[in-house]
């Protein structure tokens, strides 16, 4: 018996042998560590079960991830936080949507100015950070005039914290699953799309390259995990 209990202890030591891992059971990951706070929340910023059914399934695991809970959640193995997403929104957690296959501009020309149209460049429209257009004569008796242009869903998530920045005909802005897309002002139209490592909540800041040698214009922005990137404009490149 020994000699049995020896070699299929030897086998699962041998190199290229799958060893299979048992997969978490969700609901007994929520009842471990979620259920004290959201089956009976004693807070409304606290979702119970059913407000957290309806969340995106990428939503809640990048808030394990990344986001709000990341905290709560460092317990939790990759595993687990995927068992618990699955099991609060019976839904499967699938791959980010990072190419589109509609939508993309056909012919998009380079920027090649920041001033090209309205710029909101940033967080605010200037140095003392005033929150308000000041490049259009808009009234408050204008706004029951306007009507939509265009519109665009940021798939794979619930919410959008990223504050757009306009800037050379383009609008740029970041999102909850860390995408950072790139649309043409005018039509809405998809330039380009760019993933950071983590969820993006900064505005875009929009500047000219000053490598030497080098012309044309990058963004900055940073993702949740204080990393910093600069993108190229016109291609979404990472610099």
């Amino acid at each position: 018996m020994q000699s049995k209990i020896l070699a299929v202890f030897m086998l699962l030591l041998v190199p290229g042998l799958p060893v299979l891992a048992q997969t978490p059971n969700g609901e007994t990951v929520f009842q471990t560590h979620c259920a004290t706070c959201h089956l009976a929340p004693t807070s409304p910023e606290i979702p119970n079960l059913d407000a957290l059914s309806i969340y995106e399934p990428n939503a809640i695991l990048m808030a394990l991830t990344d986001g709000v809970m990341r905290l709560q959640a460092q317990p939790l193995t990759e595993a687990d936080r995927v068992a618990v997403t699955e099991f609060l929104t019976n839904r499967k957690v699938v791959a980010q949507t990072t190419e589109f296959k509609t939508g993309m501009c056909k012919t998009p020309a380079p920027m090649t100015t920041l001033e090209a149209g309205p710029l909101w460049n940033g967080w605010g429209t200037d140095t003392g950070n005033r929150r308000f257009q000041t490049a259009v004569d808009l009234r408050a008796e204008d706004l029951p005039r306007l009507k939509l242009k265009w519109a665009f869903g940021i798939p794979d998530v619930s919410q959008s914290r990223s504050q757009p920045a306009v800037a050379g005909g383009r609008l740029f802005m970041g999102s909850q699953s860390g995408a950072v897309y790139a649309l043409d002002a005018a039509s809405g139209c998809t330039l380009w799309i760019f993933k950071a490592g983590a969820g993006v909540r900064t505005a875009i800041s929009a500047g000219p390259i000053t490598t030497a040698n080098k012309s044309g214009y990058e963004v900055y922005f940073a993702d949740a995990r204080a990393t910093a990137y600069a993108v190229a404009a016109n291609s979404g490149r990472l610099i």
